[in-house]
C-alpha cells in the first residue's frame, strides 16, 4: 500500500495533464465542429483577413487552404485578432498577437531566418520570400500575418511534413520535426 501511494501521488500531475488535454480535445472538437459549418466557412472566407493570408500564401508557395485554416482556428478568419497570454508547459508565458496569433519571439525569428544569409543559401529562398521578411514591422497587422505565413513556409522547408504542418504552427516545428510526430 505504501508503493501504491508514492506511485500514485508522484503520477499526479500526469492525472491533471490528461484532464487538461480532454478538455483541451473537447474545445478543439467544438471549434472544429464550428468553423466547418458550411455557412459558417462561406462567411470566413469572404473576411478581408482571409483574402490577405491567401494572396500571401500564393505569393510564398504555401498551401493558401493551410493557411486558411490556421487564420479560422487562430483568429477565426481575422475576426477576432486579440491578444492572448498564453501558458507554456514549462511555465513560461509567451504574448501572441494579430490574427494569426503570433508570439514576439516567433515573429522576430522569422525576420531574422528568412534574412541570414547562410538560410538563403542552403534553403534557396527567393528574394521574394526575403523582402517579405524584410519587411516585416513590429506592431502591423499585415506583418503578424505575414509573419505566421512565413512560419508555415519555415516549416516547409525545414521538412516539416506536410500533414504535421499545423502541429509545428501550434507546438513548435522542431519538436514537430524531430518527433515525427505532433506535441503531447
Amino acid at each position: 500500500p505504501i508503493g501504491f501511494h508514492q506511485t500514485y501521488i508522484k503520477e499526479a500531475p500526469m492525472r491533471q495533464d490528461r484532464q487538461v488535454r480532454r478538455e483541451s480535445a473537447d474545445r478543439t472538437d467544438a471549434l472544429v465542429e464550428r468553423v466547418t459549418n458550411p455557412d459558417y466557412m462561406t462567411d470566413g472566407l469572404s473576411q478581408p483577413d482571409t483574402a490577405k493570408v491567401i494572396g500571401l500564401a500564393r505569393q510564398l508557395g504555401v498551401d493558401p487552404y493551410l493557411a486558411a485554416s490556421i487564420l479560422a482556428i487562430e483568429s477565426d478568419f481575422g475576426r477576432n485578432p486579440a491578444t492572448n497570454t498564453v501558458t507554456l508547459r514549462s511555465g513560461a508565458k509567451v504574448t501572441i498577437t494579430g490574427s494569426m496569433q503570433v508570439s514576439n519571439k516567433t515573429f522576430d525569428y522569422m525576420k531574422e531566418w528568412f534574412t541570414n544569409a547562410n538560410n538563403i543559401s542552403k534553403y534557396n529562398i527567393s528574394p521574394e520570400i526575403q523582402a517579405v521578411a524584410r519587411g516585416l514591422q513590429a506592431n502591423s497587422a499585415d506583418s503578424q500575418m505575414a509573419a505566421g505565413v512565413l512560419y508555415l513556409k519555415y516549416g516547409q522547408l525545414i521538412g516539416v511534413p506536410k500533414e504535421l504542418i499545423a502541429a509545428g504552427y501550434q507546438g513548435g516545428m522542431e519538436g514537430v520535426l524531430k518527433r515525427n510526430a505532433p506535441s503531447n
